[in-house]
């Protein structure tokens, strides 16, 4: 599967510039194979490292991108040698994780790893009205993987030990090309 897909989801880079500089050190977490990450870089952002579990997208992307800074990694931990950030970006990382209590640890990890101040920007897919959902808002793709979309409010309780800075939906489009939206969360440690 690392080999077939490509994912679409797309921060809005504008916003996240409003608030990051070009010499911030950024950790795109939940890589994949470095999409975002190399756009951050094509964008003029340097101090960028990329981090994901899954061996095959990390080798994927330094293949497609080896000038990037990309480290597998074995759980949610993220590796204290890779030092603290003053942004991180999640994109469609918490739609990979349908259990809360896993999402839990990892935003906590993550607010452990961000610098006080730091942004946190979350870009996940938004429920929809023509997918079926499980009783515990999950679905099963294609790919025979389960799956979860929010609402804004539920991306707002799941990142709550961030000062919400903002949140907008926007238009989206999904890896199999269904129009959609997306909701955007920054917010940052304080």
């Amino acid at each position: 599967m690392a080999s077939e897909i490509s994912f679409s989801l797309e921060p809005d880079f504008n916003k996240l510039a409003s608030l990051v500089t070009k010499d911030a050190k950024i950790l795109d977490y939940g890589c994949g194979y470095g999409r975002v990450t190399n756009e951050l870089h094509a964008r003029g952002y340097d101090s960028l490292t990329g981090v994901d579990t899954s061996i095959k997208m990390v080798g994927r992307g330094l293949k497609q991108y080896p000038s990037l800074d990309l480290h597998h990694i074995e759980s949610h931990e993220i590796p204290t040698e890779l030092g603290k950030f003053d942004a991180i970006l999640f994109c469609a990382v918490l739609t990979c994780i349908p259990i809360k209590e896993h999402r839990t640890k990892i935003i906590e990890a993550v607010y452990e790893t961000l610098n006080e101040g730091g942004v946190i920007y979350c870009v996940e897919f938004h429920k929809s009205d023509v997918i079926n959902y499980s009783p515990f808002g999950t679905f099963k793709t294609k790919f025979n993987v389960e799956m979860k979309h929010f609402l804004p409010t539920e991306i707002s309780e799941e990142l709550s030990i961030f000062k919400k800075i903002s949140q907008f939906v926007a238009d989206a489009t999904t890896i199999t090309g269904a129009k959609t939206s997306a909701i955007h969360h920054f917010g940052k440690k304080c």
